[in-house]
């Protein structure tokens, strides 16, 4: 039955339920009722703004990015030109060893990694808003070496009993065994779940859905994933080639109650080869850490007026006060008053810088462009329309490069005077942020053709870099 998920000529709204008595079909069918389809950013940009730009709603991102040291700025450019941030960003195959999993961080979230320290490929990686009220779920993560998963707990903001959300990103390798998986991960959602527990469970599973009713393994994971209520939500191919298209990676939610609320999509762009894919779940809204601070504002214009008011107060009948307590206090009472009257206190939410300035307009319909070549590539795989996007995209790539350098010298070059600044500017280059990157992720230096590895030598050899 969802085999017919991916024809767009069915009309769902006639069902012939005399010929779909079976349950679970009928349960599978209720999917094809999502409006899953491609978008380039144009539409998604529509999407956004016609349904999602003034209600409540919580999105979901995620992409077998096949390495992030490799990818990761494709990722930060693309986000950029999307002019969108989701609230949770979920990658697989990150591919981080100990020595990348603290380079890499977006400025506004909190990033966990899993990663293979015994060999290359795989792992994880969630990206959280960082304003998400969450706490880990090391509990939820499924037990096997081969497999990679991070399970955390939000807390949504819901009248109704449905106040957690346990969300999960998985990564299954094609060589591991799918039977074990499929059991691995029944047991994982047996223990999260409750009768008031929304789950998001996203990844690559590289478990073909588009193969229900014709493949074993198939039909028992889906099969294993509905009973607990659990949909997947994107029903067209992830993964295209020219020679198969496969629907391995996947969003299951169990908002059955209010499944039209949610907007499953794909991403048509070259981050890797597997399509990114997200959705927006419309009327929910996550609890928020406290994120932001008390200030007041001491301009000029306010101490002038608050100095003038202070001369024109009346103070005689505190003056001529026989007790000092009562003086001090109808002072106090007075002085505070007008205090807060022009220096108020007012609630400042904090900024979060992402923006990257040398991606101008030019350079985001570049991207655009690419994109287009990549999409018609796909559509029509002609070894002329492999060389134009191949070779648009390489061009493109050094452009950005160039740019960014560009952009960093010549910020270096004119705060040259000032060390604070150059030093803002370097930390803001490598990605360093507040609590970003550990102190000690770079422990090793080359000086020439000495390796210099001890703290005190390293700091000499910047001190003397920086002094002359």
């Amino acid at each position: 039955m969802l085999r017919s998920t991916f024809d767009n000529d069915s009309d769902y709204s006639q069902l012939d339920f005399l010929n779909d008595i079976d349950p679970d079909d009928n349960l599978l069918n209720f999917i094809a009722n999502d409006p899953c389809q491609y978008y380039n950013e144009q539409e998604f940009t529509q999407l956004k703004r016609d349904k999602f730009s003034n209600n409540p709603h919580l999105s979901f991102f995620h992409v077998n990015i096949r390495s992030v040291p490799k990818n990761f700025n494709s990722l930060t450019d693309y986000f950029h030109v999307l002019d969108h941030w989701f609230t949770i960003i979920a990658l697989t195959e990150t591919w981080h060893n100990v020595n990348t999993q603290d380079l890499f961080n977006i400025p506004g979230y909190t990033c966990l990694n899993k990663f293979r320290s015994n060999r290359r490929g795989g792992g994880v990686a969630l990206y959280i808003a960082q304003s998400i009220d969450f706490v880990e779920r090391p509990d939820l993560s499924i037990p096997s070496e081969d497999v990679d998963s991070i399970f955390v707990q939000l807390k949504l903001n819901s009248t109704s009993c449905n106040s957690k959300a346990v969300l999960g990103v998985v990564y299954r390798p094609p060589s591991t065994d799918p039977h074990q998986f499929t059991s691995d991960i029944s047991n994982v959602i047996a223990r999260g779940k409750s009768d008031d527990t929304r789950m998001f469970i996203m990844g690559d599973f590289n478990i073909d859905i588009s193969q229900y009713g014709e493949n074993t393994i198939c039909n028992d994971f889906v099969d294993i994933m509905s009973s607990f209520c659990l949909l997947p939500v994107i029903s067209l191919p992830t993964r295209i080639t020219e020679t198969s298209s496969t629907i391995i990676d996947n969003i299951f939610c169990n908002n059955v109650d209010n499944m039209l609320n949610v907007t499953p999509g794909i991403l048509c762009t070259d981050l890797s080869d597997h399509l990114p894919i997200f959705c927006f779940v419309q009327g929910a809204s996550i609890a928020t850490c406290n994120d932001s601070f008390c200030t007041r504002s001491y301009s000029q214009d306010h101490i002038d007026a608050f100095i003038n008011s202070v001369n024109d107060t009346d103070w005689l009948e505190i003056i001529q006060s026989d007790s000092a307590q009562t003086a001090f206090s109808n002072f106090f009472d007075i002085f505070k008053e007008k205090y807060d009257e022009y220096f108020p206190v007012k609630t400042v939410n904090r900024k979060i810088k992402r923006s990257k300035p040398w991606i101008n307009g030019n350079l985001k319909s570049c991207i655009n462009k690419k994109n287009k070549l990549y999409r018609k590539y796909k559509r029509i795989p002609s070894v002329y329309n492999k060389n134009t996007y191949y070779t648009y995209k390489s061009s493109l790539s050094k452009t950005l490069k160039l740019a960014e350098k560009k952009y960093y010298a010549d910020l270096i070059a004119e705060n040259k005077d000032n060390m604070r600044k150059t030093w803002s500017i370097i930390k803001e280059a490598i990605g360093s942020g507040r609590g970003q990157i550990k102190a000690n992720t770079c422990t090793k230096f080359q000086d020439g053709e000495n390796t210099i590895d001890d703290v005190p030598t390293i700091a000499n050899k910047f001190n003397h870099t920086f002094v002359n």
